[in-house]
Formats: structure tokens, sequence, C-alpha cells
């Protein structure tokens, strides 16, 4: 799950979008939200998932302070709900959220056009042409993994039903349709072992970074904030290795920062632009050097 905003405030007063997908199907939910706080998170996520498909088994987003709050957390462990989050900095391991949201985004920019303070009334329509729609990964529609058939639209409306269709009984109707879901998720978890193989072959050839033990120092990449703002800090002290390519750092004068990607954390024994670093140890010796100067 993600949040998107804060938008151009439509005539009802909402602002940002709380945007859900399952991994499985790719199939979207989306709320107009008022504000981000966690209360209204919490209560779209009870009313518009929770209560329509029941609990999910695990609930993932990034490190958001809407996400992250007691409320969210409460909610999960009364529902025995695996709450997951991203990697700090790292918005692509949620890759499938944030390609939603571009999409979201540009389908709601065209529909929207001549009048962008009605967006959120577009939402339902957008969300039809998305579940509609073949995705790349599955090679099938959200709308068939979950209802095992396609949606009737207007141009089955227009053109008609294909000749010789005839209706089933339930029993028939039913037994058709376990076959169908059977198949359609043989088909869908087949595509997806491919695609993990192929990005798995994609992050191994792009991947970058050190291999690192607990106890090791490192310097962090943190997002520039203004154009004079320091590209790195540290160092930081690796705690715990996660997976792969992840770790978990604490810098070295308290405060800890989970789930670092490894091509953001490179040796603290390696040189970084000294232009742009911010590094706690220098400053102070910096100090301590001057003071001896004026002292001298």
């Amino acid at each position: 799950m993600d949040l998107v905003g804060p938008l151009e405030e439509t005539r009802r007063g909402n602002r940002y979008i709380l945007v859900m997908c399952d991994y499985f199907s790719k199939w979207p939910e989306v709320f107009p939200l008022p504000d981000a706080e966690a209360d209204t998170v919490a209560t779209a996520l009870v009313n518009g998932i929770f209560c329509r498909y029941a609990a999910p088994e695990t609930l993932h987003s990034d490190q958001g302070r809407n996400f992250e709050a007691g409320v969210i957390a409460e909610v999960c462990r009364l529902l025995g709900i695996a709450k997951t989050r991203t990697t700090a900095y790292h918005p692509q391991s949620d890759g499938l959220v944030e390609r939603m949201n571009r999409t979201l985004i540009d389908m709601l920019a065209k529909v929207s056009i001549d009048q962008p303070e009605d967006w959120d009334v577009h939402l339902d329509r957008v969300l039809l042409a998305y579940r509609s729609s073949v995705h790349h990964t599955t090679g099938a529609t959200p709308c068939r993994i979950i209802f095992g058939r396609e949606l009737r639209l207007p141009v089955d409306v227009v053109y008609g039903l294909p000749q010789g269709m005839q209706a089933e009984t339930t029993e028939v109707y039913v037994q058709r349709l376990r076959q169908e879901l059977e198949q359609v998720f043989d088909t869908v978890r087949a595509k997806a072992k491919l695609e993990q193989r192929r990005q798995k072959l994609w992050r191994d050839k792009k991947a970058r970074g050190h291999a690192y033990e607990p106890g090791d120092q490192v310097w962090f990449q943190v997002p520039v904030k203004t154009k004079l703002g320091a590209h790195w800090e540290g160092p930081y002290l690796v705690q715990k290795k996660l997976d792969w390519n992840t770790y978990r750092v604490r810098k070295i004068r308290g405060g800890n920062v989970s789930g670092v990607r490894a091509e953001l954390l490179p040796p603290e024994t390696m040189p970084r632009p000294a232009a742009n670093r911010r590094d706690v140890g220098s400053r102070a010796k910096k100090e301590n050097h001057a003071s001896t100067s004026v002292d001298a």
C-alpha cells in the first residue's frame, strides 16, 4: 500500500489517494482521502479492504509515519497481519505499487484534464479500465484472476454476447469456474516465477555495493534536501545483515536506520566526495584543531 499526494483538493475535500494492490492478481483498490493521518488510513483499510476481502496475511508499505503509526500496528496485531515495509530510501522494493501509482496518476490526468478539482469522481472509472486490462506479468486481467471471468463492459452491450452461448445451471457454472480458476492460477504462478527469474538476473547484473559483517563501519547516502546539503552521513555501524543486499545500520552516535540497501553504504575506508560529506567525527576533529591553533 502507498499514499499518493498531496494532490489538488477536490470539491469534496480530498487531497490524497490510498493505493492498495494485491501482489498475486494485481487487483487494485484506491480510496480518496482528505488527509494522510494514520487514523484516516486505518479507517479506509478496515472499511474498504478488511470488511470487503477479509484481513490479508501480509501488509506491505513504505516507512511513512502514517503506515508505521501505533494505530496501524495495533490493527495488524489484532487481525494477525504481518506488517512489512520497504527498505530505507529505496522505493523500488515496493515496485508494484510504485508502478501502479504512476499508471494511476497518468490515467487520472487524462480523464480530469478539464476538471482537475473532480479527480476523485473518476477513480472508479479508472479502476474499471485497469482491472479489465491484461497485466504484462500475469498475462491475464485482474478481473479474470479474481472472478474467473472477464467483466461485462460497455462494448459487450453494444455488440452483444457471442452466438451460441447458453445459460448454465448453478452446478455446471461452479464446476467450470473452479476449473478455469485453477488453470488461471497455474498460469499466473508460472509467469510469476519467470518474472522473478528475469528480475533476479537484472538485479544481480545491476547490483552494486560491498558485503559487510556486523561491526563494519560505512557511510550512508542520504537524500539531498537542498543544493548544498550533504550527500553522505556517517560513519554508521553495521548491526545485522537482513538479506542478500540489505543491512540494518546504526549511527555511531545513536539512532537506528533499518533495512538499507548495500549500494547506499560504501565502506568507511573508501574516500567520498569531501565537498558533500557530513561526518560528525571529522567535524569534531576540525573544531579541536581550530581550538589548538587559537591557544597557540
